[in-house]
């Protein structure tokens, strides 16, 4: 299970022969974006998931990916490679960005156990992040969970019982076919390889598809999450309810 631990400090339990645990960011987190370009002001939806040492922040506009350190009083500091999105499909929710040679320095506080506020102010830009812990993120997360149908506007995918998973988007018949494997209890890892899309193709036939990370947040909704460099990917499906049969209709009394 991904949770939150020890972010202040490292913790120990007293002895002076107990191991120190080391200070980690962790779990899924949901919320917005309020940032300045200028005397423009947006709001943007935002999440961000931290694994092991990795940061991943989704946006409408873009992603940022890059790590952290923590530092004392609460506080953490991250360093982020910006990932602009050029053709984004925010019908569909399916974002390609693409490194821009950008780095943006942000600064985290840590304010209760499920709240995150991470502020960055540089020469072009100026914004604040507010976020909750997603507690109603799937934590129980096999392969069987994630097995059946899922959709977006225009596209259909299946993922089977041992994994493997194969959509297309009908609007632009882009397709994606790979795997998912168990990772942690919350997380999948997942290799996916994608043909005739505007961008993030990765041949059928390539030796080393894209990897990357899958979960189910608190909606619902599966995201897929994958890296190859200098892109990144983010897709996000809706679950298609099953289908109630004649056998499964109860009589009333």
């Amino acid at each position: 299970m991904l949770y939150l631990c020890c972010f202040m400090a490292a913790c120990s339990s007293g002895g002076d022969d107990e191991p120190v645990l080391p200070a980690t960011l962790s779990g899924f987190w949901s919320g917005s974006t309020t940032e300045n370009l200028g005397t423009v002001q947006s709001k943007i939806v935002s999440f961000v998931l931290f694994y092991q040492d990795d940061v991943y922040i989704l946006r409408e506009d873009e992603t940022q990916l890059g790590g952290y350190a923590i530092e004392d009083n609460g506080h953490s500091s991250l360093l982020l490679d910006v990932h602009p999105y050029n053709n984004p499909d925010a019908v569909n929710f399916f974002f390609v960005g693409t490194y821009n040679n950008i780095k943006l320095p942000l600064e985290a506080t840590f304010i209760e156990d499920l709240d995150l506020v991470i502020n960055y102010n540089t020469l072009t830009r100026a914004g604040r992040m507010e976020l909750m812990l997603d507690v109603e993120q799937q934590l129980e997360l096999p392969l069987s969970r994630v097995a059946g149908d899922w959709k977006t506007t225009d596209g259909v995918m299946k993922v089977n019982t041992d994994g493997g998973f194969s959509g297309w988007n009908a609007s632009t018949s882009c397709q994606w076919q790979g795997t998912l494997s168990p990772l942690t209890t919350s997380l999948l890892s997942m290799r996916i390889e994608r043909e005739n899309c505007l961008e993030f193709n990765v041949p059928f036939d390539e030796i080393a598809p894209a990897n990357g990370l899958a979960l189910i947040d608190g909606d619902g909704i599966l995201h897929f999450i994958a890296s190859e460099s200098p892109r990144v990917l983010w897709m996000r499906f809706d679950p298609v309810a099953a289908t109630a049969t004649a056998d499964d209709a109860v009589a009333a009394p």
